[in-house]
Parts: structure tokens; sequence; C-alpha cells
């Protein structure tokens, strides 16, 4: 009877909340036990958010990669324009260079041009003959500021490389497409 008793007592406790608390709160457990079944609560909802944490994380990574793969787009295209700007730069440079080669004959001037590159100073057009001169800047569009700069640039050399300049100076601008207030100044 006794063994029969035991037997019923432990279905009670494992199948029956209430009958276990009621053993446990006899034994002085049930406060114990509320508390746990609490943690285990906070322990299922701290799971559940921790698993809208990862799934946030992964699109917030699904994003990112998106945005890498513009940013790697975005620089492939920056590329693009650099060497086609720098191509239109040369070009421009050596257009300029032939054409006022030319001009500069037809005034019975005969001197090849070239670029000056001198630390710290970097002039696009430049050529010597006796005691004549050419220095000067090509660009595809030019504002009154490039005048500014160019002048800059004559006082630069006349300070740090006096012997590049001579007793006559032709100051050239070579614009493909000059701004009225360049023009104008």
């Amino acid at each position: 009877m006794l063994e029969s008793l035991k037997k019923e007592f432990l279905e009670l406790l494992e199948k029956d909340l209430e009958f276990r608390y009621t053993v446990a709160g006899y034994l002085g457990l049930s406060e114990i036990l509320r508390r746990l079944d609490k943690i285990a609560e906070e322990q299922v909802k701290l799971r559940e958010e921790q698993v809208r944490l990862m799934e946030e994380q992964i699109k917030l990574r699904e994003d990112f990669n998106r945005m890498l793969l513009r940013i790697e787009r975005m620089d492939d295209r920056l590329g693009r324009v650099e060497r086609t700007l720098e191509k239109l730069t040369i070009d421009v440079e050596d257009e300029a260079k032939s054409v006022l080669k030319a001009r500069l004959r037809e005034l019975g001037v005969s001197l090849e041009l070239t670029s000056l590159i001198l630390p710290g100073l970097e002039i696009n057009i430049y050529g010597v003959l006796d005691d004549v001169c050419v220095i000067g800047e090509a660009t595809v569009r030019a504002g009154p500021k490039l005048i500014d700069e160019l002048l800059e640039k004559i006082e630069k050399l006349k300070i740090n490389y006096p012997n590049l300049l001579r007793k006559k100076v032709i100051l050239v601008i070579y614009a493909s497409l000059p701004m009225i207030e360049l023009i104008e100044k």
C-alpha cells in the first residue's frame, strides 16, 4: 500500500502543477519555484528577443553588403570619370601646345612647348627661346580665377626659379570653354 501511495504521489508531482506547488509550499519551496518559473519565462523572452536581434543583424548585414556593392560601383564610375577627365585634360594640353606653336611660328617665334613640373609648381604650357618665354595654362573650362592662378605661378617662378624666365614673357590661357567673366577680365 505504501508503495502504491508513493507511486501515485510521484505521478501527481510529475503531472499536476498545482499539486506540485502545494507540496513545494508545504516544504517552503513554493517561492523558489515561482521565481524559477519567472526566470524561465524571462529566459524564453530573452531567446525570442535574441532571435529577433539576430534577424535584425542579418538584415543589417544584407543592407551593409548592398551599400558596399553600391560604393564599389560608385568607385568604378568615379575611376572612369577620373580617367576621362585626365584624358580630356591631356588632350586639351596637347591641343593647346600644338595650336600655340603654330600661332607663335606665324609671329616669327619658333620654340618647343612642354609642361613645367617643379616642386610645388606645375605649369601646363612652357617654352623658352633666347629672350622669349611662354607661360600658360590649358583647361577645358576656364573662369576668371585662372588668370589669378597663372599670375601666382609666375610670381613663384620669379621668386624660386628666376632662371626659367626671360626678358619677354608671353602669358597664355588656352580654354575650350572660356567663361564670359574670363574674357571680360
